[in-house]
């Protein structure tokens, strides 16, 4: 997936229609695994963290994403691709948000220190209920010291779910790299490749 951008803002282009809800969003966030070249982007508010839009593409679905909204009973599907040099947007559905039976088996155990005057490191162990004698999973993540508030959603999305229910403390500032360890050879490494001020906004129609 290559994104290009020729100025700090979105052109935006969504279905016609009597608009439901806006979202406004401030940056833009690109990140790459390291092995395997797959990447992603968010869009965020760096003032309300209670929403963001996912963007990916990949063989399951090409060119797709959806905007998470914590005060929302949907998520909604809105694909993308370049125009002229800048990014279209296309509303496709609104998706109710089932509510999960799903009982999160982890014990968390987190700490967060300053690696320089410039970013925070996080490392976080999920352990099996209560036995900690070996962790089940291993988070590593560096944010860059600014005033943003990352998403929480996101960073559980990122590990799949580890602290779903069992939410810890994050660091304010951007996400710069982050990498898990599934303890059974599977190492994921994530770095930033873009990250870029925007000012734009999506609507999502009736």
């Amino acid at each position: 997936m290559k994104l290009i951008f020729t100025s700090l803002f979105f052109v935006l282009f969504i279905n016609h229609q009597t608009v439901k809800k806006t979202y406004l969003f401030d940056y833009f966030l690109e990140y790459e695994e390291k092995k395997t070249g797959d990447k992603f982007f968010i869009l965020i508010n760096s003032k309300d963290p209670s929403y963001y839009y996912w963007g990916y593409n990949n063989y399951f679905e090409k060119r797709i994403g959806f905007i998470h909204d914590d005060n929302s009973d949907s998520s909604y599907k809105i694909a993308y691709k370049n125009h002229n040099n800048s990014v279209q947007f296309t509303y496709l559905e609104s998706i109710k948000v089932k509510k999960s039976n799903y009982v999160n088996p982890y014990v968390i155990q987190s700490n967060t220190d300053k690696k320089d005057s410039l970013n925070t490191n996080l490392t976080a162990f999920a352990y099996y209920k209560k036995i900690r004698k070996k962790h089940s999973r291993k988070i590593e993540a560096t944010f860059e010291n600014c005033e943003l508030k990352m998403p929480f959603e996101i960073f559980n999305h990122l590990t799949h779910g580890t602290f779903t229910d069992k939410p810890i403390a994050i660091p304010k500032g951007i996400l710069i790299y982050f990498s898990v360890d599934y303890t059974n050879g599977v190492i994921l490494k994530y770095s930033m490749t873009n990250k870029k001020n925007i000012k734009t906004q999506l609507n999502i129609p009736q």
